[in-house]
């Protein structure tokens, strides 16, 4: 891909969080994996089960129970601890709601303990930052929350806290555009100035166009051949992975 923007045109990068910078489904496989290690540590040589194998049981029957959309009288807790039940059984002890309250509370605690970031985002943003590009966040999401994933994942001193701009306290959220300007007012730039990078079409892209921002899609299943769309009078940028973010600056 060629280059579109440059340090002179563009001051600011806004990106998304969830799905765009941080890897959620990567996430919560490793901590699935690592809960389920320390719990089974001492049968890790028993050839009956499969942690991958049980993972995977897991996640099908989750992404069977989002999509049929049944047991509307459940909470999404239950029907997760339902699917775990389920995905637990060759495991060699009894699967009780006690344990698996317990197993689930962990993985949750190593989520927040050990986020993960999609391939090759620290390089490309280090790299966004040596051309002199200031990096921000935009999200719906906890601030407090972003503070310590940032931390964690030591993307912090790329972007400090003051650059995290996110809906609080029931305040207004993407996709409205009064949220991307007032990130705007904030980093004391124009919508011109300032590109927005995110996976959530309606979110991210409709909501940073809207506001008269510039936006870059990152569709992991568009076509190669359809590098760019249309919304309204602007052309979104479209790419499948996030490294390809350095070749467009």
């Amino acid at each position: 891909m060629k280059r579109v923007f440059s340090p002179e045109q563009k001051k600011v990068i806004f990106f998304d969080m969830n799905r765009t910078i941080l890897d959620p489904q990567q996430t919560f496989n490793d901590s699935f994996l690592e809960t389920l290690q320390e719990y089974t540590g001492r049968w890790q040589n028993n050839d009956s089960f499969s942690p991958k194998h049980m993972l995977q049981t897991y996640v099908e029957l989750w992404k069977k129970q989002k999509k049929a959309k049944q047991n509307a009288a459940l909470s999404q807790e239950q029907i997760r601890r339902s699917c775990l039940a389920k995905a637990l059984q060759p495991l060699p002890f009894p699967i009780k709601e006690s344990f698996l309250r317990a197993f689930w509370q962990q993985i949750r605690a190593r989520q927040e303990q050990s986020p993960r970031m999609y391939n090759h985002v620290q390089e490309t943003l280090q790299q966004l930052a040596d051309k002199t590009y200031k990096l921000a966040i935009i999200s719906n999401g906890s601030k407090i929350k972003q503070e310590q994933q940032l931390k964690l994942l030591k993307l912090d001193p790329l972007i400090p806290s003051k650059h995290i701009f996110s809906s609080q306290n029931g305040g207004i959220r993407k996709p409205n555009p009064q949220f991307f300007r007032h990130a705007l007012k904030a980093m004391t730039i124009s919508s011109t100035q300032a590109v927005m990078v995110g996976d959530s079409w309606k979110n991210d892209i409709a909501g940073a166009v809207h506001s008269g921002m510039d936006a870059i899609w990152i569709h992991t299943s568009e076509n190669k051949q359809s590098p760019q769309r249309k919304l309204g009078s602007h052309q979104v940028i479209v790419i499948q992975h996030f490294e390809q973010l350095n070749s467009l600056f």
